[in-house]
């Protein structure tokens, strides 16, 4: 009986208060931008499957695919640790075995951190000769450099509507009116370049 909120959705059965953001719609337009910039089977790199998010990143991934009846590049999709070590290795791992590689979306700007640093040591030019897109909650993209295009909503807007939520739960309001799921908005930076 004791009131709860979540953030992210859950498998529960039982409807209860919760806020999450669309991750599908922003696994779905990464895929869309990079393709519509002419960047070939770019890579994906999502945090570990064993989280929901990370199965929504996918699902819509998969789906730009599909509607633009093209093959999914199921092997150049990576799951790892939201870590800038873990994103590091992706980089280095995934453009040995793709060195024709030109684009990435990292689902996680703490991997993308890394991924980035990997670039780098392979030669490799953010904005000049690959592009990357990332999500994020904080303002970590700003810092990079060059700064990267992201995918946002602040951890600071969830929090409010977290105990929003609580709140409006304690005071007895029905969990079906309680669950929201919010819109990231696309943060353009300098870490894309047009193949077309």
């Amino acid at each position: 009986g004791m009131p709860f909120v979540t953030f992210g959705r859950t498998e529960l059965l039982s409807k209860h208060p919760s806020i999450d953001i669309d991750h599908e719609e922003i696994g779905a337009a990464a895929a869309a931008r990079l393709l519509d910039a002419g960047h070939k089977a770019p890579l994906l790199v999502a945090p570990s499957s064993q989280f929901t998010y990370s199965l929504q990143f996918i699902k819509g991934w998969t789906a730009e695919f599909n509607r633009r009846n093209q093959t999914v590049p199921d092997e150049r999709m990576f799951f790892t640790a939201t870590t800038p070590d873990s994103g590091k290795k992706i980089a280095v791992d995934a453009l040995a075995k793709y060195p024709d590689v030109t684009s990435a979306f990292v689902a996680s700007d703490e991997a993308a951190l890394g991924f980035v640093s990997g670039l780098a040591d392979l030669g490799r030019k953010v904005g000049e000769d690959f592009s990357i897109l990332t999500y994020s909650g904080s303002r970590l993209h700003d810092f990079y450099n060059p700064s990267l295009s992201t995918y946002y909503f602040p951890n600071f807007l969830i929090g409010q509507r977290l105990s929003d939520l609580l709140y409006r739960s304690m005071q007895g309001e029905a969990a079906s009116g309680l669950i929201e799921i919010v819109r990231a908005s696309f943060v353009e930076r300098r870490s894309e370049f047009n193949l077309r």
